[in-house]
């Protein structure tokens, strides 16, 4: 995930080269979101490795020198230059930053729509344009206020067709102009600090989720124990509940030291817009909460939205393995919906 270097580098005040995938044709092991971030000291996020990535950040480094974007492109067939068969082909658009340049307001609003902000698509015209914005969800634009009214309109409406659709679009208006998704990145919380907690903050911040931890005991919840999460919540659960805010963007998994707490945590979640709500627990446990809670009146719909038992079925036992069944459905609910 770069956001983090990114914003370092922002405030170190640092010269860098922010490399977007704005094409992807065919089979390459690029990532769809693929993402950099080049300096002459730092290299964040990746293309996908191997020659490829090689080449990419020679020629942003050559970019940033010359302060000037280039648009790079690549057929991955046998015999090109990155030595790949994929037999695909990408393009990326490697964009030098300067501390006090017009785009680092460009860069800056990208980092407020990834952060749980409104969904946007980053705007690229072709380099040689010098052409770079953001427009929000809602229509609103940061950025590419040279181009005139009726062109504005269009792409404004095919950003939002492109954001719907979460594909990337390519336009030709007089010159290319690449329209780019970008997403919030996804959000886990996790209320229980426990071992299986403890595992699944680690691998789910390697795989790019902000993580948040949510116990009422400082003994788990802390530093220590989860030195890789965003946020930890050390509190009366029902005080955490009161202050998060829950939308379809954040993942949440349940296991607390008892079934009444799950259950009453559960409830509250049931209340909100989660995009993803999980419950570990034994298959009785999770009888006798989803008996309890429509006792109460909540409604057989709300209930069917609880994954329970959590993850994927792939016969795991210790708490490692369990984590890492949950982070495959995290994953395949993030990627496949």
């Amino acid at each position: 995930m770069i956001y983090t270097p990114l914003k370092k580098m922002m405030e170190r005040r640092e010269n860098f080269v922010l490399v977007i995938l704005v094409e992807k044709l065919g089979s390459a092991p690029t990532p769809d979101d693929a993402m950099m971030v080049v300096s002459k000291d730092e290299i964040a996020g990746t293309v996908g490795g191997g020659k490829l990535e090689a080449l990419v950040i020679s020629e942003a480094l050559k970019a940033l020198e010359l302060f000037r974007p280039v648009l790079l492109k690549y057929n991955l067939r046998e015999g090109e230059e990155t030595g790949l068969i994929c037999g695909g082909n990408v393009s990326f658009v490697a964009i030098p930053i300067l501390p006090d340049s017009y785009e680092i307001k460009i860069v800056k609003k990208i980092l407020e729509q990834v952060e749980e902000k409104d969904k946007g698509v980053c705007v690229v015209i072709s380099p040689e344009s010098r052409g770079f914005g953001v427009i929000s969800e809602k229509g609103d634009i940061e950025g590419l206020g040279w181009i005139p009214v009726d062109k504005r309109d269009t792409i404004i409406k095919q950003s939002i067709e492109s954001l719907k659709k979460k594909e990337k679009t390519t336009l030709e208006i007089d010159t290319k102009i690449f329209l780019v998704p970008l997403m919030p990145v996804p959000r886990l919380v996790l209320f229980g600090a426990g071992h299986i907690s403890k595992y699944l903050a680690e691998i789910a911040s390697m795989s790019g989720f902000k993580v948040e931890v949510a116990d009422d005991r400082p003994e788990y919840a802390n530093r220590e124990r989860f030195p890789g999460a965003d946020t930890i919540h050390v509190k009366d659960f029902e005080k955490t509940l009161s202050e998060i805010k829950i939308n379809q963007n954040t993942y949440v998994v349940i296991q607390t030291r008892s079934h009444e707490l799950d259950e009453f945590i559960l409830e509250k979640i049931l209340q909100s817009h989660a995009g993803y709500i999980g419950l570990i627990g034994s298959r009785r446990k999770i009888f006798t909460i989803f008996s309890n809670l429509k006792k109460k009146g909540v409604d057989e719909k709300d209930i069917d939205r609880v994954i329970a038992p959590v993850g994927l079925d792939i016969c795991s036992e210790t708490p490692q393995e369990i984590a890492v069944s949950i982070m495959a459905q995290l994953i395949q609910k993030r990627r496949c919906s």
